[in-house]
C-alpha cells in the first residue's frame, strides 16, 4: 500500500494530477480496509488537499448530543435548579464539584444563558426540570 502512496505521490509530482489521485484514492481505502489509520489519514489529507472530499473516521468516543443537553448534563441541571450548590450537587451526583461546574457551563451555552438564576428559568419554561424529559434542546 505504501508503494502505491509513493506512486500517486510521483503521479502528482510530474502534473498527471487525475490518475495520481485515483491511485491515492484507492491507496487510501486499502488502508482504512487494512486497519492502518495513520498511514490512511496522511494520505486522506493530502487528497484534501487537492480538493477531493474523503470520509473523517470519528475516533474521540462517542459522538456528543450537539446543541441538545446530555443526560448527565439534565441530571446537574436539575439539581442545581433546586438551589443546591455545586460541592451539593457532586455529592449527590457522586462527582466532582469541578465537573459540575464543567456540566453546568455547557449546559448554559446550549441553552444560551449566561447565569445559574438564568439557566434554571429556561430550564423551567422548556419542560426541563420535569423528570419525563429525557434530554432536550
Amino acid at each position: 500500500m505504501l508503494a502505491l502512496e509513493r506512486q500517486g505521490r510521483c503521479l502528482l509530482a510530474a502534473n498527471t494530477t487525475e490518475q495520481g489521485l485515483a491511485v491515492l484514492g484507492r491507496a487510501q481505502e486499502r488502508l482504512v480496509e487494512l486497519g492502518a489509520q495513520w498511514d490512511a489519514d496522511r494520505v486522506a489529507r493530502l487528497l484534501r488537499q487537492h480538493g477531493v472530499e474523503v470520509a473523517r473516521t470519528w475516533r474521540r468516543g462517542r459522538h456528543g448530543y450537539g446543541d441538545g443537553l446530555s443526560p448527565r448534563e439534565l441530571a446537574v441541571l436539575r439539581i442545581v435548579a433546586r438551589g443546591l450548590t455545586n460541592r451539593q450537587a457532586a455529592e449527590a451526583l457522586f462527582i466532582s464539584p469541578k465537573t459540575v461546574a464543567h456540566h453546568l457551563s455547557r449546559a448554559m451555552r446550549k441553552l444560551g444563558v449566561s447565569s445559574r438564576t438564568a439557566l434554571a428559568r429556561v430550564a423551567a419554561d422548556a419542560g426541563l426540570l420535569d423528570d419525563s424529559t429525557p434530554h432536550a434542546k
